[in-house]
């Protein structure tokens, strides 16, 4: 196991990333502070100081790709779970790495859905069981397996009732006591019958107060997913049908249903007391939400990270980066440095990656987002002037950009560019190149390869 500390500005002659935080996937709750994960770092927000920081690789995480997140109030420890099956645990400004999974599974296979914290360990639920991490001894303690490991028998959530655990599963709700030996074989767990559908597929499960609440998936992707409630006397309730479940998490004296609509309240009886489904200046998509008091925060796949105030005033918190961080190309002229989010497939196939464009000067970046085009594919910056430059996609043509605003979209109605052999209504460029009188070349593929010229104000 390795230990690195947390890194602060770097020195002159280091690496620096520049990463998207326009987007966010999963929020946790850590005393005065709150982490959220983008998918690929963390962005860590002090509640004290009201301040942001960024932490990725370059600041010491082990990896990128972030599957799950969760907070252990009693180590105060921040559980770090990556695609590639590392661990890291983060405590006291101190990173310590877990290989021991990904060592296990070199070529991977393993899906994280959920990380959940309980006393002195965290619980990974897994499309191969749950495992254990003793978040003391900073090892892997153990692999509980409600189901038999394989395809189609995946464990999406966990909830821990006094001295019970209880398993959200493909294939129905599973308990044991958690203190019993041999948890790692599915004779030791019992399936929870007195529910409908007792053998359908579970993606959440929690208990507030003494009732359990879970969501059962809907029976396809046209379906609603039900919200429903247990309580001791195994009365069963539907409370909610009308939404896409994403995640629930424990909120005071009820619990929080995120959905892609909206985040729904509830107290401990299970009614309804608030919900939210709009900022105010836009409209959700909520991955996760959790609060505190009067204020929540939300990670959400549109807007990035979200604090809400009074549960009313909705603001973005972020730090300056590009807008996206699937990158094709980047080009750096004239003290700009401008980055192209798109590509294709080996098929030459576009990758549907909205078309994004950011600029980088000085310090800070400007974005542009186009909701009409795709893949941006290279840029080339005029001679003379940095905050002239072109912009080729896959699929839509070439955008012009003057002072960091486009000011033109060249297509098959406006200029020679025409679409290739069999994509109709498709402008596909990729290579482009300025000469030294200002002329831009540029390639089509996709059939016989020709050059079109055109001058950096008129095209011919």
């Amino acid at each position: 196991m390795a230990a690195s500390g947390l890194q602060g500005q770097s020195p002159p002659g280091s690496w620096t990333d520049h990463l998207n935080y326009t987007t966010a996937v999963n929020v946790t709750l850590a005393g005065t502070r709150v982490y959220v994960s983008t998918g690929s770092s963390l962005l860590m927000y002090d509640t004290g100081y009201g301040e942001a920081k960024q932490l990725s690789t370059v600041t010491g995480l082990t990896s990128t790709g972030i599957s799950a997140i969760a907070w252990s109030d009693d180590n105060a420890t921040l559980v770090v779970v990556y695609n590639s099956l590392d661990i890291d645990l983060i405590t006291n400004n101190k990173i310590y790495n877990i290989p021991d999974i990904r060592e296990r599974f070199p070529s991977g296979g393993i899906k994280i859905f959920r990380a959940r914290t309980s006393g002195h360990y965290a619980y990974l639920a897994t499309n191969s069981g749950i495992v254990v991490i003793d978040l003391q001894k900073r090892e892997i303690r153990d692999t509980w397996n409600p189901l038999t490991p394989g395809q189609g028998n995946e464990i999406f959530d966990i909830a821990f009732p006094g001295n019970e655990v209880y398993a959200a599963t493909a294939k129905g709700i599973f308990y044991a006591g958690i203190n019993q030996s041999g948890l790692s074989w599915p004779g030791s767990w019992e399936l929870v019958r007195f529910i409908p559908e007792p053998e359908g597929c579970f993606a959440g499960i929690l208990f507030s107060g003494s009732t359990l609440f879970g969501v059962r998936k809907g029976a396809s992707e046209a379906d609603p997913d039900i919200l429903f409630s247990v309580s001791e006397e195994e009365n069963y309730n539907i409370l909610s049908t009308s939404f896409r479940f994403r995640y629930l998490d424990s909120s005071g004296d009820g619990f929080i249903l995120s959905s892609a609509a909206s985040v729904k309240f509830f107290d401990n009886s299970g009614s309804a007391v608030g919900e939210i489904k709009d900022y105010g200046w836009g409209l959700p998509d909520i991955s996760q939400a959790v609060a505190k008091g009067d204020e929540i925060w939300i990670a959400d796949h549109k807007h990035g990270f979200v604090r809400g105030k009074d549960m009313a005033e909705f603001s973005i918190i972020t730090v300056n980066g590009p807008a996206s961080n699937h990158v094709a190309a980047i080009s750096s002229d004239h003290g700009i440095t401008v980055v192209c989010s798109g590509g294709t497939d080996q098929s030459f196939n576009g990758l549907g990656i909205p078309f994004s464009v950011s600029v980088h000067s000085g310090s800070l970046f400007r974005n542009f987002v186009s909701e009409t085009v795709t893949d941006a594919m290279k840029a080339v910056i005029m001679p003379g002037n940095g905050f002239h430059f072109f912009v080729s996609s896959w699929g839509g043509g070439l955008i012009e950009f003057r002072d960091n605003t486009p000011v033109n979209h060249y297509n098959g109605t406006n200029s020679p560019l025409s679409a290739a052999y069999g994509t109709p209504g498709e402008i596909n460029i990729s290579g482009m190149a300025v000469d030294k009188n200002g002329n831009l070349w540029m390639v089509h593929p996709g059939r016989v390869i020709t050059l079109r010229s055109l001058s950096p104000t008129n095209p011919g």
